[in-house]
């Protein structure tokens, strides 16, 4: 389940770049109808279910094409966790100010990651190498349920960007997605890489 405001701010952030009927659109063509009158509530509860914001991504893409669709994605997604996702987070800052940079990106994103996971965190695995963190899903909210030929969860790459942003804003690390669930890979994996 997924925080009920961070699926508000999506909503509000896709209204930002599309209007008010443009959403509308979206919800009716995704079967949430219901949101329509009422949003998400702007609370920290988990009542949105992965399956709902899968369809409604999809619904995006069915609307404006795969490539636009996922670019709206994106955006909205990096918008909403930049206006009220990240006090969500709840990161608790590390203190000694001799951490690197890299520890605290690290500790940035294993917070960022229980936004996805509190039930079980087992579900998201991060990594890191010489040259990249990787942050893996072995379940994920952009795509459950979904069949692709290629990586399409723009939606997690826009949140983990805005993260990245707040938390580097000298805008050092990209974000790729390598693996995606609904191509048929064993997880949704995002490589970080410095630029």
């Amino acid at each position: 389940m997924l925080p009920n405001t961070l699926i508000r701010s999506y909503l509000l952030a896709l209204e930002d770049l599309l209007g008010e009927n443009g959403v509308k659109a979206f919800l009716n063509h995704s079967s949430l109808s219901g949101w329509i009158e009422s949003y998400p509530l702007a609370n920290d509860s988990r009542e949105v279910t992965y399956e709902e914001f899968s369809l409604l991504q999809k619904s995006v893409e069915d609307i404006y094409g795969e490539r636009m669709g996922r670019n709206l994605a994106r955006r909205a997604s990096r918008r909403s966790l930049e206006q009220v996702g990240l006090a969500l987070i709840s990161i608790e800052e590390i203190s000694n100010e001799h951490a690197s940079p890299e520890a605290t990106l690290k500790h940035s994103l294993r917070a960022f990651a229980r936004l996805f996971s509190i039930e079980d965190l087992d579900q998201i695995r991060l990594g890191q190498s010489d040259d990249e963190i990787v942050l893996a899903f072995d379940r994920c909210p952009n795509c459950v349920g979904r069949t692709v030929d290629e990586p399409m969860c723009q939606a997690c790459i826009g949140w983990i960007e805005a993260l990245l942003s707040e938390r580097d804003p000298g805008g050092r690390y990209e974000v790729i997605e390598t693996g995606c669930l609904a191509a048929g890979d064993t997880s949704c994996t995002f490589s970080i890489r410095p630029t």
